[in-house]
């Protein structure tokens, strides 16, 4: 599962990095630095896309490592409940 650690890790950076542009430029954390481009076209959201797929990065890799970790502690409940009724 280090795939997903290095994907949430690389969302919530880029969530970070995002964040720090604005800044850098002289705005507030976040702020949009790109320009709006025309309405109803893809590209004329600036930042908020770019942001939204940071997030979506993030929290689908901390879903899939809440699920792995759901997971492995069942598998650990049914071996040791296993083992106690062999016995």
């Amino acid at each position: 599962m280090r795939v997903a650690e290095a994907a949430e890790g690389a969302g919530a950076g880029s969530i970070i990095l995002l964040g720090t542009v604005g800044v850098v430029v002289g705005s507030a954390f976040l702020a949009n630095v790109l320009p709006l481009g025309q309405l109803g076209r893809l590209a004329s959201g600036g930042l908020i896309p770019l942001i939204s797929v940071a997030v979506g990065l993030a929290v689908a890799a901390g879903v899939a490592l809440v699920i792995r970790a759901f997971v492995a502690e069942a598998l650990a409940i049914r071996r040791i409940r296993h083992a106690e009724n062999e016995t």
